[in-house]
């Protein structure tokens, strides 16, 4: 049995709010569990480099929920609670974890909250206690709040654009 369980999840979109054009559930496409591993594994993405890392390491790897969609207007409030609420419920049936890396974006706004890297770093910060590291990744640009800092062990950022070290990231 590998010594470290690690969960791994993403939750990536950059918002235009000046965009009229609101982003939607659908939009984001999300997978939970073991299709988060056949959407990633082999694919030069965050979460595909999470899992070659965690692979090398010889750590146990937890897929919890995977969702990304292209630039567009914040969120639509409702849609983002539904998909925060599955990747909750998905992170507590695979409970315990000794770890957590997230590949969020940092520049995320939904209808009425404008920081949603900051509020899902909460609630899994919340979820897995103030022992459990929790390292996340973001865009070069990311607007990173003192909420991130506060409930995120780490958070790293890309150094290039065009973003071509996200999988190193």
């Amino acid at each position: 049995m590998p010594p470290f369980r690690i969960a791994v999840a993403s939750l990536i979109q950059e918002s235009n709010t000046f965009s009229p054009v609101p982003t939607t559930y659908a939009d984001l496409d999300p997978v939970f569990g073991e299709a988060v591993m056949g959407r990633h594994e082999g694919k030069q993405t965050e979460v595909g480099g999470f899992v070659a890392a965690l692979r090398e390491a010889g750590a146990a790897i937890v897929p919890v929920s995977a969702a990304w969609s292209v630039t567009a207007g914040r969120v639509v409030r409702r849609d983002l609670d539904r998909l925060i609420d599955q990747m909750m419920a998905a992170l507590g049936s695979a409970l315990p974890v000794d770890g957590a890396l997230l590949a969020l974006h940092g520049a995320q706004t939904a209808e009425g909250l404008d920081d949603v890297e900051g509020h899902v770093l909460s609630l899994w910060r919340g979820a897995l206690g103030p022992e459990v590291r929790i390292v996340a990744t973001l865009d070069l640009h990311a607007n990173v709040t003192r909420r991130m800092a506060e409930c995120a062990s780490a958070l790293i950022g890309y150094r290039t654009y065009p973003h071509i070290d996200m999988f190193e990231t």
